[in-house]
């Protein structure tokens, strides 16, 4: 679950940036727009998952804003 969620959110950022840098603020939305899809959620384990990986996006601010698409992909579905 947790893989399908990494790659739909990275897969949604690389078709919808693909033709710009993707910033911290879009990455952030895309999370943002997931995780209000999932608290509607009966899993707990992918409702702290998801609330951890926001908090990950945002103490890593400065490193996400030079990333593109590509490195994106890969930053999302490392951990």
């Amino acid at each position: 679950m947790v893989a399908k969620l990494n790659q739909s959110i990275s897969a949604k950022l690389v078709k919808d940036y693909s033709d710009r840098k993707i910033t911290w603020e879009d990455y952030r939305s895309v999370l943002e727009s997931a995780s209000q899809k999932i608290q509607a959620s009966t899993n707990e384990n992918l409702k702290a998952y998801i609330e951890g990986f926001i908090g990950l996006v945002d103490s890593n601010k400065n490193s996400i804003t030079s990333l593109n698409g590509q490195r994106l992909f890969e930053f999302a579905t490392s951990f």
